[in-house]
């Protein structure tokens, strides 16, 4: 039987299979469109949280950077203030100073 022959009962019924199987597949297309939908979603605020974590960090970086650069030079300064004293207060005392550039022996 070719499908000349049918009927036209033969034909509604492969019509009825037919759209009966093709909502089925939209149906599971639809759901897995949907997943991948939610784990495009869950990726992008992970991938969100690690960027805003890494700018945290770089951002944390640069703060304690530009503090350095605001105390060092005050800190520099203080010592070379505290040499200058002890420099000046050692003859008064008789203790034997000696300058080294990273150590001060007395």
């Amino acid at each position: 039987m070719g499908y000349k022959d049918m009927d036209d009962e033969a034909v509604q019924k492969i019509l009825g299979i037919l759209t009966a199987a093709q909502k089925k597949n939209n149906h599971k297309f639809d759901l897995m469109s949907q997943k991948f939908d939610l784990l495009q979603a869950d990726m992008d605020e992970k991938s969100s949280r690690s960027f805003d974590g890494i700018c945290n960090i770089l951002d944390h970086q640069t703060n304690l950077l530009d503090t350095d650069k605001t105390e060092r030079p005050v800190s520099a300064g203080q010592v070379d203030s505290h040499d200058d004293q002890i420099e000046r207060i050692t003859p008064k005392t008789g203790v034997n100073y000696i300058y080294c550039e990273r150590l001060i022996y007395i």
